[in-house]
Order: structure tokens, then C-alpha cells, then sequence
């Protein structure tokens, strides 16, 4: 399938936009809601399709990476949250366990993410 020609007129290269049509992502508005992480996790998508997205944007993609180490969130977590667009505490506390665990999250790490929404700081890891 050739790359949807509204992407390579708006500046994007041809690679950037078919890796955006095979992701459904056809429009500015559906390209401007996702995350860095959201983006990164999709095959063929890689950094330099990223920076020419947010050029494209006029500003960086969102990351919740940031947010989530304030907490002591462990990347890899913090990666996962953000790819699926929890980006905030309150977002967190309308998951629940099960909810987390169908997002990809082991049984313990959905766990301390419950933790989390009560004390404030993700659980430190009991060795």
C-alpha cells in the first residue's frame, strides 16, 4: 500500500507516513493524542519517525516517564503506563488490578501500582 500522500505533503517521509497508515493514525488530531511510548511501541516506528512527527506537531510527543519516576515508578513501568496513556495518579486510580493486568502488567507489579494510588509512592521492592 502506498503511503497516504496527505502525510508526505504535510513533510513527513514516505517511511514516517506509512508506519503512521499501518498504525490507523490518518489524521494531525489522532497523531497529536498519542504518546511518545504509544508511538515507539509500534513496529517500523522509530526515533527518527518521532522527531519528524513532533516537528510536525510543532512540540514534543507526551511522555508520562517524568511523572511516573517522580513516584519512584520503575521505567519499564512507567514506559507501560505511558504507552497505554496513563498519564496521571488519577488516571491510575480508575484501573484495577485486572484492568492492569489486561494492559500487559504482572500480577505483582499491578499490584504495587494499586499501592501506589494509596500511599502516593510506588512500593519499594521487598528482597
Amino acid at each position: 500500500a502506498l503511503a497516504h500522500p496527505g502525510w508526505v505533503a504535510l513533510g513527513l517521509r514516505r517511511h514516517a507516513a506509512g508506519v503512521l497508515e499501518r498504525a490507523g493514525i490518518h489524521t494531525r488530531e489522532e497523531l497529536a493524542v498519542k504518546t511518545r511510548e504509544e508511538l515507539l511501541s509500534v513496529p517500523g516506528f522509530s526515533e527518527a519517525t518521532l522527531t519528524q512527527c513532533e516537528a510536525l506537531l510543532g512540540r514534543p510527543m507526551a511522555s508520562a516517564l517524568p511523572y511516573w519516576a517522580s513516584l519512584g515508578v520503575p521505567r519499564p513501568i512507567a514506559w507501560r503506563l505511558s504507552r497505554h496513556r496513563v498519564m496521571h495518579l488519577a488516571d491510575l486510580r480508575q484501573l484495577t488490578v485486572s484492568d492492569l493486568k489486561k494492559l500487559g502488567f504482572q500480577a505483582y507489579d499491578a499490584d504495587a501500582l494499586v499501592a501506589l494510588t494509596a500511599q502516593g509512592r510506588f512500593p519499594k521492592l521487598a528482597l
